[in-house]
């Protein structure tokens, strides 16, 4: 069982053109896998908006997203949500045919999957402690192997009990093993400032055989092309830049950082 798990897109206006450009680059995988090769399910790990409210532009590039998936016959979509998402009427589950992932695990081609939602420390901590045996959970947190700065987790206080986490909130790809145990923080699809603009952004791929869980999964970060985030010293690279930002197969013009020379 192919999972595809993507987390934090983001949709916001500002992000339109890096939306739309990892858009089409998950229809370019595609086209170039054969069918074995595509994912059965997918997974939205939480902020697909970066809103409490979405506007219709911003629903409709997440509707791109699925369509995506619905023209090769990949149907089944679950989600959890995160800290930005609409929550009640507007939430992702409501307005498109994606399944909302809870505490209770569903079967997925024969594997045993869960989600909780963004929580407080308080909150997600009673969830865990609760939380029924499952092949893979998927979460929207941060954790302390990832984020120093306040983190809502630490990788001791996860449930022994469950083989896979992944995380959605970093934007930063990683994978640690804890005592048998593998934990993922999926990263997001491109960088949403110049902080980011350092690390591989894209999504995760992970396979999945029944009786075989934790560290035995195969998996691997499949990197995704974005946006440029440069520096350049006014007066001369700069010039340069500006008269050859045009776009080249619809990637994002970059984003230029401008240092100005001390006279």
């Amino acid at each position: 069982m192919k999972f595809w798990i993507i987390a934090d897109l983001h949709t916001a206006d500002k992000f339109r053109e890096d939306v739309l450009y990892f858009i089409r680059q998950l229809d370019n995988e595609l086209k170039q896998r054969q069918p074995a090769e595509w994912p059965q399910a997918i997974i939205l790990a939480g902020d697909m908006f970066n809103a409490a409210k979405a506007t219709g532009g911003e629903l409709d590039l997440v509707k791109m997203l699925v369509n995506v998936f619905h023209c090769y016959g990949i149907e089944r979509i679950v989600a959890v949500e995160g800290n930005h998402d609409p929550a009640g009427r507007e939430a992702l589950h409501v307005l498109l045919p994606i399944a909302r992932l809870t505490a209770t695990p569903i079967d997925i081609g024969g594997i045993q999957v869960a989600g909780l939602d963004f929580a407080p420390r308080d909150k997600i901590l009673e969830q865990l402690r609760l939380q029924p045996y499952c092949d893979l959970l998927v979460m929207h947190e941060s954790v302390d192997a990832w984020w120093n700065f306040s983190p809502t987790l630490q990788i001791s206080e996860l449930p022994a009990h469950i083989p896979t986490v992944v995380f959605g909130d970093i934007h930063e790809q990683h994978r640690v093993e804890h005592e048998g145990r593998q934990y993922f923080s999926i990263g997001s699809p491109f960088p949403c400032d110049k902080s980011q603009a350092e690390h591989d952004h894209g999504f995760l791929e992970l396979e999945c055989f029944p009786g075989k869980t934790g560290s035995a999964m195969a998996w691997r970060f499949v990197k995704m092309d974005c946006r440029e985030y440069l520096t350049v010293t006014t007066g001369e690279a700069l010039a340069k830049i500006n008269g050859n930002g045009e776009n080249s197969g619809g990637k994002p013009r970059p984003v230029v950082s401008r240092t100005v020379r001390p006279v």
